[in-house]
């Protein structure tokens, strides 16, 4: 049985930010994040809008002919299509109430599915009673969602980064270029060519973060992601500084299921395990499988990121207000 499940999520709110200066990386975040929701929502529109319409038509059925036809309307009216004058004026009679039923000029006689609504995840559940086209669709949308709400949260991670060094370059931007030692163990350099100066016309002021994401690129691995803010915002004034906060299982999890998916097409490597920790969410699986990605899963680990982006955020937000340079 196919079945659609739905369930609100909250996303972080730009004006609710102290420090404007991370307002363009965090209203990019909500609008990439609204696009991997309203993917979600597809489903349901379409399940919603067919439900609506079948009941609309009854409804309609029961006014005009106090009949609800389940076999269709065609048997109350008189002749034939195109050819007797009566059934268009008895179709268009019919037409107006079921468009009445709709858009609620005309009161139906049972209620029917409130109109579409935003915000909101569509989920699958088993599909043991579709065609195996229908279930390869559904899986297509969760995982094009899930690489969506991924692409989002690593693309916050560097912007937001990026620009609260531009905004605090005292302490961060010094903090960064010092020797502290990474999760692996190795020095990062604190030397910086001169032609990164040059680029920016040897004008540095609000942009020593732009500089040095230049300078040691972006962060497309989690693990780079968690270096740089601990070896970036001061250990114990910043909850993102912590180890522990970068051990959250849904980011750990969703970022194991997205390399999954883009570079082993969802068959299990050794890797995998290695990513996401021991998440038994996701054990229970032997290389070579091909990985089940389902909607009662995605329903836990998806907000569980959404979640961990707003805790980022208001992480550098806070300790940007609390630290004025």
């Amino acid at each position: 049985m196919t079945t659609t499940q739905r369930y609100s999520v909250e996303l972080p709110r730009a004006d609710a930010l102290r420090c404007k200066a991370l307002s363009k990386p965090v209203s990019a975040f909500i609008s990439n994040a609204k696009q991997s929701l309203a993917l979600a929502e597809f489903p349901w529109m379409i399940a919603n809008l067919g439900k609506r319409y079948a009941l609309a038509e009854i409804a309609a059925s029961m006014i005009k002919f106090g009949d609800p036809c389940y076999e269709g309307i065609e048997q109350r009216l008189p002749g034939q299509p195109n050819v007797n004058p009566e059934w268009k004026i008895e179709f268009d009679s019919w037409k107006k109430i079921f468009d009445g039923v709709l858009d609620g000029t005309v009161t139906p006689p049972f209620q029917l599915p409130p109109p579409l609504s935003p915000g909101v995840i569509t989920v699958r559940g088993s599909l043991t009673e579709v065609g195996d086209e229908i279930g390869a669709v559904y899986d297509t949308m969760m995982s094009s969602q899930l690489i969506l709400s991924w692409s989002a949260f690593e693309t916050l991670a560097g912007d937001l980064w990026e620009e609260a060094v531009n905004a605090h370059p005292r302490i961060l931007a010094n903090m960064r270029a010092g020797v502290r030692a990474n999760t692996r163990g190795t020095q990062e350099s604190k030397t910086l060519p001169m032609r990164f100066l040059e680029m920016h016309g040897y004008d540095i002021k609000n942009k020593m973060g732009t500089i040095l994401i230049e300078h040691r690129g972006p962060f497309q691995t989690l693990d780079k992601i968690a270096d740089a803010y601990q070896s970036t915002f001061p250990r114990g004034a910043c909850s993102a500084s912590s180890p522990e906060f970068w051990k959250n299982p849904d980011v750990r999890s969703a970022c194991a299921i997205r390399n999954l998916i883009i570079h082993q097409a969802g068959v299990i490597d050794e890797d995998f395990s290695k990513q996401h920790r021991g998440d038994p969410r996701l054990s229970g699986y032997k290389p070579g499988e091909r990985f089940a990605l389902d909607g009662e899963l995605m329903r836990k680990i998806l907000p569980g990121l959404y979640l961990f982006a707003g805790e980022l955020i208001r992480s550098v937000d806070t300790w940007i207000h609390d630290n004025p340079s």
